[in-house]
C-alpha cells in the first residue's frame, strides 16, 4: 500500500514540478500574449548548458518584444530567440535594438 502512494507521489510531483517551478514565467509569457508555452520554458532549461539564467532571459524578452509591437517582425519567435542567446547575443539588447528601430522608423514617416 505505501509503495503504490509512493509511486502515486513521484508520478504527481513529477507532473507538477515543472509546473509549479515555470508558474511565474508562464503567467507572464501568457498575460503579454508572448508566445512561449510551459513546455517551451521547460526546453529550455533542459537545452541550457552553463547558464542558469537562459529561460528566464528569452521569456523576459519575448514580454519586452511583444510590449514594443515587435511580434510580427521575423525572427522574434521563441525559438530564435534562444539560438540567438545560445550564439553568445545580448537578447534583451537586440530587442531593444528593434524597437529603437522600430520607433525611428515612426518618427520619419516610415511604418
Amino acid at each position: 500500500m505505501f509503495v503504490l502512494a509512493g509511486v502515486f507521489l513521484v508520478i504527481v510531483l513529477v507532473m507538477v514540478g515543472p509546473f509549479v517551478f515555470f508558474f511565474r514565467l508562464w503567467i507572464q509569457a501568457m498575460l503579454a500574449r508572448a508566445d512561449a508555452t510551459l513546455l517551451d520554458l521547460l526546453g529550455m532549461t533542459l537545452r541550457r548548458v552553463a547558464d542558469k539564467v537562459a529561460d528566464k532571459v528569452i521569456a523576459q524578452s519575448k514580454v519586452m518584444a511583444m510590449q514594443a509591437a515587435l511580434a510580427d517582425e521575423p525572427g522574434m519567435t521563441t525559438s530564435a530567440l534562444e539560438a540567438d542567446y545560445l550564439a553568445g547575443s545580448n537578447v534583451p539588447k537586440v530587442i531593444c535594438a528593434f524597437d529603437c528601430r522600430e520607433q525611428d522608423c515612426r518618427e520619419q514617416g516610415g511604418h
